[in-house]
C-alpha cells in the first residue's frame, strides 16, 4: 500500500495520507515524522457520515488543510499545509484510484483461488 501513496507523500507541503474505510476503520496511514499523529482517537465513521453524498472536498483550517476523496474502498484523506498545491494532490489522487481498485480485486482473486 505504501507504493501507491508514495507520490502523494513526496509532494511539498503534504504531512500525511490515510485510507479510511466507509465504516471509519483506518486501513492505511503514513505521516511524516515532523507531523503529530492524533488520528487514532477520532470517530471517522461519524465524520464520513456527514460527507456521504460528497465525492471530494478540501477543508481549510487555520493551521492546515484536509483533502478528502471518496473511493470504492473508502476515503483518502491527505493532511497538508495551507501552501501545498491542491491541484497536484488532486492529480495524484486521480492517478492512484485505479491502483486502489486493483489491490481490492487482487485480494478477492486470492481468496477464491483454488
Amino acid at each position: 500500500m505504501h507504493e501507491i501513496f508514495k507520490d502523494i507523500l513526496a509532494l511539498q507541503g503534504v504531512g500525511g495520507v490515510m485510507l479510511i474505510s466507509l465504516s471509519g476503520e483506518i486501513l492505511y496511514q503514513k505521516f511524516r515524522p515532523a507531523v503529530s499523529n492524533p488520528v487514532q482517537s477520532r470517530d471517522w465513521g461519524l465524520f464520513f457520515k456527514t460527507l456521504e453524498n460528497i465525492a471530494e472536498t478540501d477543508l481549510v483550517f487555520s493551521d492546515g488543510r484536509l483533502y478528502v476523496r471518496r473511493t470504492g474502498r473508502g476515503y483518502i484523506v491527505v493532511v497538508s499545509s495551507q501552501f501545498a498545491q491542491s491541484a497536484m494532490i488532486r492529480l495524484h489522487c486521480d492517478i492512484l484510484l485505479p491502483e486502489l481498485a486493483k489491490t481490492k480485486s487482487k485480494k478477492k482473486k486470492r481468496f477464491f483461488k483454488r
